[in-house]
């Protein structure tokens, strides 16, 4: 990789010629360049080296929808671990519908990454559930017969007795 005011992904570029780069540059190459690509390897590298700014940009990301679902999906993982709770209010607030892919990578991540008790200590736990079920009642029958088994896995994990049941 050449070393210039903007980086470039060529496929023979890979993550761990990106551990070396120091934050500075991480956040270079997020902010100048739009290959969705090497931004995502350097948001990772950067939910690591600097969290603060990993979350303020991955914030900023998901809440101009930028991308593709899975570069969303990829983002949302990254950030999810070092602020649940903000992430969760920025997906709640979205006024864009959430892609099915990205749907399911939420749900997964929250199942991974939330115990129960934590998610029931969240103050807007119950805005997430009515969020989530909204989104959940706007796909058809064969995408949520596409996610049966996530959604049996949800409903277990945060003791829901119907799909995304949210408590009044």
């Amino acid at each position: 990789m050449t070393e210039t005011n903007s980086y470039s992904y060529d496929g023979s570029d890979n993550n761990n010629s990106l551990e070396e780069l120091p934050k500075e540059k991480l956040v270079e190459i997020v902010e100048e360049n739009s290959d969705m690509n090497l931004i995502e390897a350097a948001m990772q590298e950067l939910s690591y080296k600097d969290k603060s700014y990993a979350l303020k940009k991955g914030i900023e990301f998901l809440v101009n929808n930028a991308f593709a679902p899975y570069f969303q999906s990829c983002i949302f993982d990254f950030i999810y671990k070092l602020d649940r709770e903000t992430v969760l209010d920025c997906i709640s607030s979205r006024e864009t519908d959430i892609d099915l892919y990205f749907f399911k990578d939420i749900l997964t991540t929250m199942i991974v990454y939330t115990p129960y008790e934590d998610f029931i200590n969240m103050k807007n736990y119950k805005i997430y559930l009515s969020f989530l079920l909204m989104h959940y009642k706007r796909y058809d029958e064969n995408e949520k017969n596409e996610m049966i088994d996530l959604i049996k896995e949800f409903k277990k994990n945060f003791h829901l007795n119907t799909p995304f049941k949210a408590p009044l």
